[in-house]
């Protein structure tokens, strides 16, 4: 499933928050962009193109922040990586075909236990790390 995957859990949150830091509310100090990723989860295979999508939807909106960080249960590997928004509003962009897309390119890479729950307060990526080999260097 992932052998077409050329990118990294690190490489794309460290996309998203140069994007973020990049953008006029970024560069102005407006927005705050925090990352909070296990170093453990770093070199994991992670699609192109699903994080910095919703990053564009939020910088779009007003946000005051954003963290990045992964999650899972305490002291376990991390299974998901969440995109955190403090607005007043949910992102304007994060419409269904958009979130579909997301969806769909998830899938592919992680099978049907990949999931993309988006709401007000953000979204978050869930897969199963299990299946989910180190990318060489």
């Amino acid at each position: 499933m992932l052998e077409w995957l050329a990118s990294t859990l690190g490489r794309e949150v460290a996309l998203a928050a140069a994007y973020l830091r990049l953008m006029p509310a970024g560069r102005s100090g407006r927005l705050e962009v925090a990352v909070r990723v296990d170093a453990r989860a770093l070199p994991r295979a992670f699609p192109p193109m699903v994080l910095l999508p919703l990053a564009h939807a939020v910088a779009a909106n007003a946000a005051a922040r954003v963290t990045l960080s992964t999650v899972g249960a305490k002291g376990a590997p991390p299974h998901g990586i969440a995109l955190r928004v403090d607005a007043s509003a949910p992102p304007l962009r994060w419409n269904e075909d958009t979130l579909a897309s997301l969806r769909t390119t998830l899938a592919q890479c992680f099978g049907a236990d990949a999931a993309l729950e988006a709401g007000d307060a953000g979204a978050i990526v869930r897969w199963t790390a299990a299946g989910v080999s180190p990318v060489a260097a």
